[in-house]
């Protein structure tokens, strides 16, 4: 381990991206109105000189209509709404959105990009293969130069960030990243059915499963409902805090226990943690149900007291509503097997806009876009029209005048999904805490704390060409590794089995992929 703590700080990621965007089009000014009067003959000398008057309205500033294809939650509505409208006024745009609901929209994203019919402005949240692939075929275009003359965007958006959303095949970025600020992986658990077993949040993992087997037969509800401790909610890579047990954070390029530097499927951690999986569906531990039937059901399971921990960093944590935030809490990720705790993080974004092939008028949509990675778009976008969702705001202390009956009426018309940008030096504009009495500050004793137990991991960004290829060229295969993993999980092919798909199809494709990837470590690390 002293081997890896020395390498942690040289330590290297892919991030990918998928994103894209196109230009509107513009409608023309109002013309200019002129008027004349003239005085009668009749009258005196004075009176009876002609004259006229010209009356000039100034003219009406141009109007750009804009398209937008972004994810949204389900309950934001976009027909009439105010906030779009007040956006609307102040860029001098028509916007015309198209926004699936979160758990759809990489379905509707890849059937409009192989549509051809792209809108302007493009959302999307990862910098992965299809974004590089829909980037080298000329869909979205490049942007390097092009946003040096937006003074919110270069404010707001570092050199790292853009060198994250790089395409190896244009050595361009074809995307203006959404600025976040670095998330803290951890969980949140139901205290509530602590309290009735009498336990504490768990630290180890042999801690988790005791916790897991109360809370899946203990009946922690008293009503006799069904519960499980657990649901995966957007995949098995994605339960950060207890992959943190196995020392497995599924990032290629992120050093193994040994040191050295392997594809994710290769790291140790690995099959360690799938079979704690595999345990965990057989116990029932781990919802049944939503693991092969949904995405993006934790929260909600989480909420109905359904399941009683939860995936998340302190922002989706600290979202949760104000009765379930009072009695739960957000806390570290599990430990490994040595007592440590590690957060590695890259540049920290939250996807980003791209501006499609299609778009007519690339620096009005910067224009549009810049406006956004202000302080002013920003605060509209995510707090809203001043005196309707929120009474007070100061951006430089953050704080923050707002009921909870402000913020209920803020959820129909708009959602942090809906900003250009999400953090401005490095933290968030607001913290995302329902403003009820305790809750910020239990909350902000809880993030603290789990800043004292975990150290976090920075991670420079590397592009391996060769890995992007074999994905491009074998499509279909993040689908099978997927399936294969799900397979295993619930029982229906054994581990022998599995190992074979991966020593015989998945890991000979990577092979080559792998050495490339190891040559850069050893550039950057000497």
């Amino acid at each position: 381990m002293l081997k890896m703590k020395k390498t942690l700080g040289l330590c290297l990621v892919i991030l990918i991206v998928i994103s894209m965007s196109a230009c509107g089009q513009s409608q023309a000014p109002a013309a200019a109105n002129t008027t004349g009067a003239a005085t009668s003959a009749a009258a005196t000398t004075e009176q009876a000189q002609t004259t006229q008057t010209t009356q000039t309205t100034a003219p009406q500033p141009e109007i750009f209509t804009i398209t937008i294809f972004n994810r949204v939650n389900a309950e934001v509505g976009f027909e009439n709404n105010p906030i779009i409208e007040e956006i609307e006024k102040r860029t001098d745009t028509k916007i015309i959105y198209d926004a699936p609901p979160i758990n759809n929209f990489a379905e509707r994203l890849t059937l409009l990009m192989a549509s051809g019919d792209l809108p302007d402005l493009i959302y999307n949240w990862g910098f992965d293969q299809n974004y590089e692939k829909w980037a080298a075929e000329g869909l979205f275009i490049p942007l390097d130069g092009l946003v040096d003359a937006y003074p919110n965007i270069m404010k707001n958006v570092t050199k790292e960030m853009f060198d994250s959303a790089r395409v190896p095949a244009t050595g361009k970025f074809h995307i203006v990243p959404r600025p976040n600020r670095v998330n803290h992986w951890g969980y949140v658990v139901n205290e509530d059915w602590l309290e009735k077993f009498g336990m504490d949040p768990p630290q180890t993992l042999d801690e988790y499963r005791a916790v897991c087997e109360a809370f899946t037969n203990g009946d922690p509800t008293g009503t006799g409902q069904v519960t499980a401790a657990f649901s995966p909610d957007k995949g098995i890579r994605d339960e950060l805090y207890l992959r943190s047990a196995f020392d497995w954070y599924a990032t290629t390029g992120y050093p193994d226990t040994d040191g050295n530097f392997y594809i994710a499927e290769k790291q140790s951690g690995y099959m360690p943690y799938l079979l704690f999986l595999r345990e965990a569906y057989e116990k029932k531990w781990l919802d049944q149900e939503y693991f092969t039937n949904k995405m993006y059901a934790d929260g909600e399971l989480f909420k109905q007291n359904r399941i009683g921990f939860q995936d998340g960093h302190e922002t989706g944590a600290g979202s949760n509503d104000g009765e379930k935030l009072l009695n739960a809490s957000f806390n570290a990720p599990l430990m490994n097997e040595n007592g440590e705790r590690f957060n590695p993080y890259g540049p920290p974004t939250w996807g980003g806009w791209a501006i499609s092939n299609n778009c007519k008028d690339v620096p009005r949509v910067l224009e549009f876009v810049d406006y956004g990675h202000s302080v002013e778009g920003a605060e509209l976008y995510i707090l809203g029209i001043k005196g309707i969702h929120f009474d007070e705001f100061d951006f430089p202390t953050r704080k923050l005048v707002r009921t909870q009956e402000q913020m209920l009426e803020l959820a129909k018309w708009t959602s942090s999904y809906c900003s250009m940008s999400f953090a401005f030096e490095g933290d968030h504009l607001v913290p995302e805490v329902p403003e009820i009495p305790g809750a910020l500050e239990k909350f902000q004793r809880e993030v603290a704390a789990y800043r004292e137990k975990t150290v976090d991991v920075p991670l420079p960004v590397i592009k391996v060409p060769m890995l992007t290829q074999v994905n491009e060229d074998n499509p279909d295969l993040s689908t099978k590794i997927t399936e294969m993993e799900t397979k295993f999980i619930v029982g229906d092919i054994d581990e022998e089995s599995f190992r074979a798909f991966l020593d015989n199809e998945f890991f000979p494709k990577y092979e080559e992929a792998e050495k490339e990837m190891q040559d850069l470590v050893r550039q950057v690390i000497g």
